[in-house]
């Protein structure tokens, strides 16, 4: 079984207005999705079961809560996509891969298709009187798409490398996750 604070997706659709798990130790890492944005969160049982639909129309796909340093909370977004819907009237560059929910928020798209819907500055701050960037982590690694390009914002950063399952989910996740799901 996944340790304590493991978020775990693998079956059915998630249907959420933003991926803002607020609870204090969460980690959280999502393989081969296809990130829908849309003006209104939507569930649909018989749809591929990779499929993530999302609010949009304006805000931020995440919003991670690490309240310190030494949390381990991390959401990586891996070798997924992010587009609108074909009834979407998001328009292009109006919603950001996250914003930081507190100071020590940890986030990273990696190997990710952004669609035009993403603002070319990737991330967003909490509010103008508490942006909560002084120590965030919001990474990109190997993005491609029209959301992928633009002039980043000074508080997030691009890595040189991938980040690995195992430093997100440990190094015994083989003994509990489906490993078929990351072929």
């Amino acid at each position: 079984m996944p340790g304590p604070g493991l978020t775990t997706r693998t079956a059915s659709t998630i249907s959420l207005p933003l991926f803002s798990y607020p609870t204090a130790s969460d980690r959280l890492m999502l393989l081969f999705c296809s990130i829908l944005l849309r003006k209104r969160a939507e569930q649909d049982y018989n749809t591929d079961l990779r499929t993530v639909r999302i609010s949009a129309g304006g805000g931020a796909i995440t919003a991670n809560g690490r309240p310190s340093s030494t949390d381990v909370s991390y959401y990586v977004i891996n070798k997924s996509s992010v587009s609108t819907s074909e009834s979407s009237t998001a328009g292009s560059g109006t919603a950001y891969l996250g914003r930081p929910w507190s100071e020590y928020a940890r986030v990273c798209f990696q190997n990710t298709v952004l669609g035009a819907v993403i603002n070319s500055a990737g991330w967003e701050i909490w509010s103008t009187s508490t942006p909560n960037t002084a120590d965030v982590t919001f990474q990109e690694y190997g993005n491609t798409g029209t959301g992928a390009s633009g002039t980043r914002a000074s508080f997030s950063t691009k890595l040189s490398s991938a980040i690995s399952i195992s430093t997100i989910l440990g190094s015994t996740y083989t003994g509990w996750v489906d490993t078929s799901y990351l072929a």
